[in-house]
């Protein structure tokens, strides 16, 4: 007899997504087969149930957690997902690693009216961006006088353009 482990989840499509058949719904997804999988090689017969709230993961007032992963707290399920980690979550519940990570962005219909090829210089205001020049330009002009002063056998021609040009570049 294999050994029964509780899994639930909620639905996150293409991973986790019930699929109505008949009457009822059936789990279907990634995860069916990562279950699927696992049961076959590790010799575990895996319970999965959806979630039926709507709210997977809630930290109540008192500390206590609602949804999966309070199931999870009370033992009442061997393994929850999928929902993000945040630092609360992480003291009560050990994560797997990430199942994907994405870098899409999030589209707006808004359209600015100030585009233009120097807007990234807005990122500071014109006296950070006037301290940051006279810092590089201040740290060039030390770094050429001590090059000119210097007694080593080092090499001289370092000129202050050049000191200029690795000084920018950080």
């Amino acid at each position: 007899m294999k050994p029964e482990l509780t899994a639930r989840y909620t639905e996150w499509p293409p991973w986790a997504m019930d699929v109505p058949v008949g009457n009822k719904t059936v789990f279907v997804g990634v995860l069916k087969d990562v279950f699927e999988a696992l049961s076959y090689s590790l010799n575990y017969k895996f319970h999965i149930e959806s979630q039926k709230t709507t709210s997977s993961v809630h930290c109540k007032k008192d500390g206590s957690y609602s949804g999966m992963l309070g199931a999870l707290v009370r033992e009442e399920i061997d393994i929850a997902g999928p929902f993000v980690v945040s630092e609360q979550r992480a003291i009560v519940a050990e994560f797997t690693t990430f199942l994907e990570s994405s870098s899409l962005g999030i589209i707006t219909g808004i359209k600015s009216d100030d585009r233009n090829i120097f807007l990234y210089a807005k990122v500071f205001s014109w006296q950070v961006w006037l301290t940051l020049l006279m810092t590089i330009i201040s740290g060039a002009l030390v770094a050429a006088l001590i090059n000119r002063v210097s007694e080593d056998d080092c090499d001289r021609s370092l000129s202050l353009g050049r000191y200029l040009w690795v000084f920018s570049s950080f």
